[in-house]
């Protein structure tokens, strides 16, 4: 995996603008571990997905994160820090794609895959996917209960729980959550740390600023956008510096 160039991440970013965040997200992973194929990095666990993004923020924008939730008792809002290597939880495989994991226990024998992108756009966008229960009955492949085959729904509660639970040890990266603690009323909670709008909203800010530093450096120097754009970053800082912004 490698940071996609300015130039195509200034066209991601343009052609996001017409897509849902995990559209975008999908094309912007697909560019940096340089493959067409779409569908394959849709495919994705989430946790797999999220630590490849956090990777490419930090190469993007460095290792502090800066966070800010609402208080839900007094409203007042509540900062802090974080590194990537903080919330850095797994590492992901070489080549995307998707893995499988089998359980056997209590005489049951399962087959089942991690929840991916695709799920998640699914239950989005359709009002019968966004029960748990669905999604994870997508993820159940094959069931067998004393060589017997069922149906993911046939799988008892307890059993589910072990699925649930490994898939959980699996892609950890899947579900960050972080104790917050309120600087007023000094109330506590919980809230998820959700590095695909994280990461989209320091990419919009930096493509508008990349658009008029093109703008400046063009109108002072007649220099085309891809030339700009082929300049190292500390080289077009220096030329903005010279032209007093």
């Amino acid at each position: 995996m490698q940071l996609p160039h300015p130039e195509l991440m200034l066209r991601i970013w343009e052609d996001g603008l017409y897509q849902s965040s995990l559209e975008k997200t999908v094309r912007l992973l697909a560019a940096a571990c340089q493959t067409p194929d779409l569908s394959l990095v849709s495919q994705m666990s989430i946790g797999e997905r999220d630590a490849r993004l956090l990777q490419l923020r930090e190469w993007m924008f460095g290792r502090q994160l800066k966070n800010m939730s609402t208080c839900p008792v007094c409203g007042q809002t509540a900062e802090w820090e974080n590194r990537t290597e903080d919330l850095r939880l797994q590492a992901w495989p070489l080549e995307p794609g998707i893995r499988t994991f089998s359980i056997t226990t209590d005489g049951f024998d399962i087959k089942f895959r991690l929840p991916h992108t695709v799920d998640m756009a699914n239950a989005m966008a359709d009002p019968r996917y966004r029960e748990q229960q669905t999604i994870f009955n997508g993820c159940i492949l094959e069931v067998r209960n004393q060589e017997l085959a069922i149906t993911p729904a046939e799988i008892p509660a307890y059993i589910r729980e072990v699925i649930e639970k490994r898939m959980s040890e699996e892609d950890p990266q899947a579900d960050i959550r972080m104790q917050v603690s309120c600087p007023s009323c000094k109330h506590q909670w919980e809230t998820r740390f959700d590095i695909v709008n994280y990461l989209w909203t320091e990419i919009n800010n930096w493509a508008k600023r990349m658009l008029r530093d093109i703008y400046l450096l063009a109108r002072t120097f007649s220099w085309s956008e891809k030339d700009i754009l082929a300049m190292p970053a500390q080289r077009r800082h220096h030329y903005l510096q010279m032209i007093g912004t």
